[in-house]
């Protein structure tokens, strides 16, 4: 009786567990199909919703978007912070994007401020990351190519 209820009770909880992601999954597809179309707007609002959900995927997706411009001023302190939580959330390819961000794109002296985006969502803030590139700082005041 025992199994069968441990049994019971670790499909309700895998059923819960997709249940409370389906939100996120869907803003995640709904900027997939937007991006897609051309609507580079929509894109970036929904997978800033997801993103800010905790879906490493979105994440990923909105740093490559910030990096290279498309739908929002180019932004690589934001994108190095997005793509850094999406490496931490098992999506291989960020590593690798996020360290030539830093390695080519990123002023020594931003270094700091783009960890402490990632620290600041890390820790239960996700309002300084998700204002990207509207942060006073004189990081975000230097041209990018």
């Amino acid at each position: 009786m025992t199994r069968t209820w441990r049994s019971a009770a670790s499909v309700a909880l895998a059923l819960l567990v997709l249940w409370l992601g389906a939100p996120v999954r869907a803003d995640f597809i709904s900027g997939k199909h937007a991006y897609d179309a051309g609507d580079f707007n929509t894109a970036h609002q929904e997978w800033l919703a997801a993103a800010l959900a905790g879906d490493a995927q979105a994440q990923y997706e909105l740093g490559i978007m910030l990096a290279n411009g498309v739908g929002e001023p180019r932004d690589v302190i934001s994108a190095y912070a997005w793509l850094t939580l999406a490496a931490k959330g098992g999506v291989k390819d960020a590593k690798e994007k996020y360290d030539l961000l830093l390695k080519e794109y990123i002023p020594r002296h931003c270094h700091f401020d783009a960890l402490a985006l990632v620290r600041s969502f890390e820790s239960g803030q996700p309002e300084r990351l998700a204002e990207g590139g509207r942060q006073n700082s004189r990081c975000w005041n230097f041209k990018q190519n």
